[in-house]
């Protein structure tokens, strides 16, 4: 019997050896996507430098050299797919809207034990005459939003949402980064969250954003929520490293 390369059919040879050189190209990673990536990361960088300088600029034609090279970056950064997120403070006409946000993220993860929306729009209202709420739009488009109330040394984090369609995307983290800093500026030097203990996931990502877990709260009866569960509370100081 026949044994080896010979024994094989000249297609079954063609297709071998396209399968090592696809393995081949696959280990070595695609010369295009990784030029594509290469660029998006340097121009992300330039664009964090100028926000920077923006933030920093205080002379009208300064600025408005900047505002033009941040416009230029974010054409050049949507021809390689990238759409930068703005973040803003929410104003008092954007609270329903950035209701609606928190209940249609809540309900995405948490239909499986509470059957009604998480917030309500005076609530919201109330929380934002003592905090804010960050929000962040990809365009046009509100893409998440999180809520901040820095308090002396202490500040609470609360109500991380995004758009479900918008998802494991960066923009859950990126909204974090946001409301850190945003303590930070504000001299907070510990921020606290409340995360829902059967959520079996937000532990973890927490912990990786190095949260600890210091404590319960019980959940809210009013919600009526289908099975028993409590909030874990996790806090963060704000001068650690994540990973730490």
């Amino acid at each position: 019997m026949a044994r080896g390369w010979e024994s094989k059919s000249i297609e079954s040879q063609i297709e071998s050896a396209e399968s090592r050189k696809a393995a081949s190209r696959a280990a070595m990673g695609d010369p295009v996507e990784t030029e594509r990536k290469r660029q998006r990361a340097s121009l992300l960088l330039q664009r964090t430098r100028i926000l920077h300088d923006l933030e920093q600029a205080r002379h009208p034609r300064h600025k408005e050299t900047l505002e033009a090279a941040l416009k230029h970056l974010d054409l050049k950064l949507a021809e390689v797919g990238v759409v930068p997120l703005r973040f803003c403070l929410a104003e008092l006409e954007n609270l329903e809207a950035v209701t609606g946000m928190i209940n249609l993220a809540f309900r995405a993860a948490e239909s499986f034990f509470i059957d009604r929306d998480r917030i309500e729009v005076g609530t919201v209202r109330e929380m934002a005459a003592k905090g804010s709420f960050i929000v962040a739009y990809d365009a046009d488009s509100l893409a998440g939003c999180v809520y901040v109330a820095p308090a002396g040394e202490r500040a609470y984090i609360g109500l991380l949402s995004v758009d479900p369609g918008r998802q494991r995307s960066g923009i859950g983290g990126a909204l974090m980064d946001a409301a850190e800093e945003h303590c930070r500026k504000a001299g907070c030097r510990f921020a606290d969250l409340k995360v829902v203990n059967i959520r079996e996931e937000l532990p973890e990502y927490y912990r990786r954003r190095a949260y600890v877990v210091t404590g319960t709260e019980p959940f809210p009866p009013e919600k009526h929520p289908k099975v028993p569960c409590y909030f874990l509370v996790m806090t963060k100081a704000l001068d650690q490293a994540e990973g730490a």
